[in-house]
């Protein structure tokens, strides 16, 4: 009988840490956040949004836009062999 009780202690304790561990981890997930909910969310990817509409693209891509340089090789346009060799 007091076997048994101990053996239920030893793992209602190892239940408890476990339940912690949890708590912690999700106390550590929420701190790590940066927004909290559906609105900021928007906010921040309109904010975006707008950020990217009106910044500039580099000198590099708008000549190379003018020239006629197709859009699937425009992702290879800072590695110079690879555009190199498709030509």
């Amino acid at each position: 009988m007091i076997e048994q009780k101990r053996q239920i202690r030893t793992r209602l304790e190892i239940v408890k840490a476990d339940g912690n561990r949890l708590i912690d981890q999700a106390k550590s997930a929420r701190s790590g956040m940066k927004f909290s909910n559906k609105a900021e969310i928007e906010k921040e990817i309109a904010r975006l949004q707008r950020k990217q509409e009106t910044q500039s693209m580099s000198l590099r891509l708008v000549a190379l836009s003018e020239t006629g340089v197709p859009n699937e090789m425009s992702s290879h346009l800072f590695y110079p062999t690879y555009y190199m060799a498709i030509l």
